[in-house]
């Protein structure tokens, strides 16, 4: 099985000026719009989170905005049983503090919107992204991106968007490449497992494409 995995590259882009001049003007005027309206109702700030005392509080936040989506839009949430991911993650970050991190968009005191990543000399991996839906008509997702690409930007790390190709990732990234799942079928029941998910997928694809 493929699956796009779009990305942002900074191949023939000076800086970030110069790439934000590729993005739709339509988009990039709602972006000012947005975060101006954000700023006049307080201050509106940037954070990278990479110390082991924050990091579990942002994650958790991240955890519980997730399984509080999935509940809305009726889908069985994976980030209820997260205590052994969450253990993992905060293991990994305590001894990979500049590999694992995370980033917020803070309106005053309150997170509005929070993205985990993985860091690495080439790339940043987008992970895990998630908003405070109180905001959604702000957008605070997208603003957040903004902020995390200007950051990739100037460390000229490629930004990876990770798996599927959904509408609010096309509005950014300039390049896609392919990831490829295996599955080895051992037995009849294993084969009309498979057949069975990749139909439900088809299906899924099909209700939630963007128009």
């Amino acid at each position: 099985m493929l699956w796009p995995t779009p990305y942002v590259s900074w191949d023939g882009y000076q800086d970030w000026d110069s790439y934000y001049r590729f993005l739709k003007g339509e988009f990039r005027h709602s972006l000012r719009r947005t975060r101006r309206r954000l700023a006049e109702k307080g201050n509106l700030t940037f954070e990278r989170i990479n110390d082991r005392d924050r990091f579990p509080v942002i994650l958790d936040w991240i955890f519980q905005r997730k399984t509080d989506w999935l509940a809305r839009i009726n889908e069985k949430s994976v980030w209820r049983e997260t205590d052994l991911y969450r253990n993992f993650l905060i293991a990994a970050q305590t001894q990979m503090p500049e590999q694992i991190q995370s980033f917020i968009l803070k309106l005053n005191d309150e997170i509005i919107s929070a993205v985990l990543c993985r860091i690495s000399k080439l790339r940043a991996e987008c992970v895990i992204a998630t908003f405070d839906p109180a905001y959604s008509k702000y957008g605070p997702g997208q603003l957040l991106y903004e902020d995390i690409l200007k950051w990739a930007s100037e460390r000229r790390l490629d930004c990876d968007f990770r798996l599927g190709n959904q509408l609010y990732k096309q509005y950014w990234t300039n390049s896609t490449s392919e990831a490829v799942t295996y599955q080895f079928v051992n037995s009849l029941r294993g084969a009309a497992f498979v057949r069975l998910k990749d139909a439900l997928l088809s299906v899924r694809r099909t209700v939630i494409r963007p128009v």
